[in-house]
């Protein structure tokens, strides 16, 4: 892990702004590893409450102590890949588990395990697990759904305007999973970002939310910044950053005791767009730690997920012919076997 405090991030508490980097830690373990010398300013061990000066470089020092480096990146991995191996059927071909025999990683304890949803000589649509991040950034270096996608389909590499996210034009948060569309062609590359752009392709995600959401359905149209105190992203919040507009609609599929299943579509892919929303309605995503409402950070219960209660269920978008291409999968066993408990 190596960041650079930007202009925007003076006067930050540095364990506060690594909470908005480091979005599968709680704020008390990254104090633990800024106390235990595992996080350095400059290269020097500074209290959890350091102010950032703008310029420093922020950096991970490994631990071997007992032999068990904790990684950062492959929290619920295991399990997740297990579980993903039934989901994903879509409609053009039944997603085919990638194994490539013995060229899955095993790097510090992850195995990527990527469902190939449909296969087209444009595009690739899979079914992205949770645990592992889309595109190498600051903090992930490798590992990613790009990672695999260069191996599996080596022409992606030239493809759209990023070298760090070849192919790519949306993401999904690292603990959420479901389906992706890559380009494999430039082409291709350009139809898509013209339909994201206006707001033609069709998202549609299942999430398990805290509490009993009253109205059937609503839109939540919040715009969405980040804010300078915590580095997280915040929604109709004085503190911040001027907000970029933003689109949430969301329909409720059934009520439990103390949770609700919405069906929920996006607009706009704004940095945490779905998890920020729901806490602005009162209603965060089971599982998620950085976005959780008050009461909820309040009871502090673990739901044992390892992950989101949250998972793109559905995509449409249009191919280079201007036919449809749409493609729905099943629900993550985890997070159905969840369901099952709060029954």
């Amino acid at each position: 892990m190596k960041i650079i405090v930007e202009k925007e991030n003076i006067g930050e508490r540095l364990d506060q702004f690594l909470q908005g980097k480091l979005d599968n830690l709680s704020r008390a373990q990254i104090q633990k590893k800024i106390k235990a010398g595992e996080i350095l300013v400059g290269g020097k061990t500074v209290a959890p409450h350091y102010f950032l000066k703008g310029g420093e470089q922020i950096e991970g020092k490994r631990q071997k102590a007992k032999g068990k480096e904790e990684n950062e990146e492959g929290k619920g991995q295991r399990v997740e890949g297990k579980e993903e191996n039934e989901e994903g059927k879509g409609q053009r071909v039944e997603g085919k588990e990638e194994n490539e025999k013995g060229k899955m990683k095993k790097e510090k304890g992850k195995r990527l395990r990527v469902k190939i949803v449909a296969e087209d000589k444009d595009f690739v649509v899979v079914n992205k697990p949770a645990g592992i991040v889309v595109h190498p950034d600051n903090i992930h270096k490798k590992d990613t759904l790009v990672d695999w996608l260069i191996k599996k389909y080596p022409e992606i590499k030239n493809i759209g305007e990023d070298a760090g996210r070849p192919g790519i034009v949306h993401r999904l948060d690292k603990e959420v999973s479901g389906l992706m569309v890559a380009s494999r062609t430039q082409k291709m590359f350009d139809c898509l970002k013209e339909q994201f752009k206006n707001r033609k392709i069709v998202k549609e995600y299942s999430a398990l939310v805290h509490g009993v959401v009253q109205k059937n359905e609503g839109t939540v149209g919040a715009p969405i910044g980040r804010s300078r105190a915590k580095g997280t992203m915040t929604a109709g919040v004085a503190n911040k950053e001027a907000g970029r507009e933003a689109r949430t609609d969301y329909e409720v599929v059934k009520r439990f005791r103390n949770f609700t299943l919405l069906k929920i579509r996006i607009f706009t892919g704004r940095t945490h767009q779905i998890r920020v929303h729901m806490k602005t309605i009162g209603h965060s995503v089971v599982g998620d730690k950085v976005y959780a409402t008050r009461d909820i950070k309040k009871k502090g219960k673990d739901e044992g997920l390892n992950r989101l209660w949250l998972f793109a269920e559905r995509l449409w978008f249009r191919d280079l012919t201007g036919a449809w291409q749409k493609f729905e999968i099943k629900t993550p066993r985890a997070l159905k076997d969840f369901l099952e408990k709060i029954k």
